[in-house]
């Protein structure tokens, strides 16, 4: 049976967001993942305004006051070195 290579996930960076959204009384915190190749930090104002509005556009209304990063998650080991039957 032929196998084929599947590669680890990337690794993770996990941050603790307290941020503003503009014309709103109020702060709000959240928990932001970002995947390298995917996101990155700056990214995270989209990533917050996808999950208020559902447009990543409405980045511009968020106010980042306080960025932490909370963790990263290392790639996964298989049990099959990385390898899966096709």
């Amino acid at each position: 049976m032929p196998t084929t290579r599947v590669p680890p996930p990337p690794d993770r960076t996990t941050y603790a967001v307290t941020y503003a959204v503009a014309g709103e009384p109020g702060v709000r915190r959240a928990e932001v993942t970002v995947v390298p190749g995917y996101s990155q930090e700056s990214d995270i104002p989209r990533l917050l305004a996808a999950r208020l509005t559902g447009r990543p556009a409405d980045a511009r209304q968020i106010v980042l006051l306080a960025l932490r990063e909370t963790g990263t998650t290392a790639r996964r080991r298989t049990g099959h070195r990385g390898v899966s039957p096709a």
